[in-house]
């Protein structure tokens, strides 16, 4: 069976791919940053350690195995893989977290009273930890200024990872998310959704009102039978009705997309919609991104 149609990247990924980094440097610990920080901290009276990244090991899930996913094979054989991933990858416990033991200033800070730790960690982060105002988080225009040695050490040393709380981004992110939102109102997508659901109904699920709903539905159906009415986590569920009703809904929800050229109709209003407030807020971006990756 062929795989599933290539509809292109959305405006909005192709403009991330192009202008800002993958996002793997955000995760790490940078070198200059901490020890910025322990000189800042040492200016002030106190004593910081910088702190390393450390790896930390993940489990990959893979892909069901045999036909590709988006194919209609897949959704008869897996549905939309969900009772295959929580068979072999079954969840676990939750555990109570315990300090980081790769954190080189937690002894030093049990070792603080709490008016030296209060006086310690108000001089790393300043403000960045106080609870947003009764009107909500306002971020000021230069909140670094008020975060302490770590907001004067990314300033100088890390100011990518400011830029996402900077204010002007935020207005930006709100008018973008306000577009997406914008999708579901969308005259063809309504069309597109009012034709799928009809045919979802003469298929025996009449439930959904849109097919972004069906998968999340089945994840929420399928979790249930893990745990008993006291949240205890059961031994050995048996999924196996839950997977012949994930893999009929998920069956259903492929044709009834075909049917409608859901997928397709979706993909264009999303890209206009996109497109429209890309070309609405470039110079905006433009100047976010020059005050944060270009200096």
């Amino acid at each position: 069976e062929p795989t599933p149609e290539d509809l292109g990247a959305l405006p909005l990924d192709a403009w991330v791919a192009t202008h800002l980094p993958d996002g793997t440097s955000l995760n790490q610990l940078d070198p200059s940053v901490e020890e910025a920080k322990a000189r800042c901290m040492a200016e002030q009276g106190f004593t910081y350690v910088p702190a390393r990244s450390v790896e930390v090991a993940s489990e990959e899930i893979a892909e069901p195995p045999g036909p590709a996913r988006g194919t209609r094979a897949f959704a008869e054989r897996h549905g939309y893989g969900i009772a295959w991933q929580l068979e072999e990858y079954p969840p676990q416990d939750e555990e109570a977290a315990e300090p980081d033991p790769s954190d080189p200033n937690e002894q030093l800070r049990q070792a603080m009273s709490e008016t030296e730790l209060a006086a310690w960690t108000r001089a790393l982060v300043g403000s960045m930890d106080d609870p947003p105002d009764d009107d909500g988080p306002v971020v000021p225009a230069r909140a670094w200024e008020e975060w302490g040695c770590t907001g004067e050490a990314l300033w100088e040393h890390g100011r990518s990872q400011l830029a996402y709380v900077d204010p002007d981004w935020l207005e930006v992110s709100a008018e973008i998310d306000t577009a997406q939102l914008a999708v579901a109102g969308h005259d063809d997508v309504l069309a597109a959704r009012a034709q799928w659901r009809e045919c979802m109904a003469a298929e025996g699920f009449g439930e959904w009102s849109a097919p972004e709903d069906v998968e999340v539905a089945m994840w929420m159906e399928m979790l249930r039978p893990l745990h008993d009415e006291n949240g205890v986590r059961l031994p050995d569920p048996d999924l196996t009705p839950y997977a012949e009703r994930e893999r009929a809904a998920a069956t259903a929800d492929w044709d009834c997309r075909a049917e409608s050229d859901y997928d397709a109709r979706e993909h264009a209003a999303r890209s206009e919609l996109q497109a429209d407030v890309l070309e609405r807020l470039g110079p905006r971006l433009d100047a976010w991104l020059e005050k944060y990756w270009t200096n």
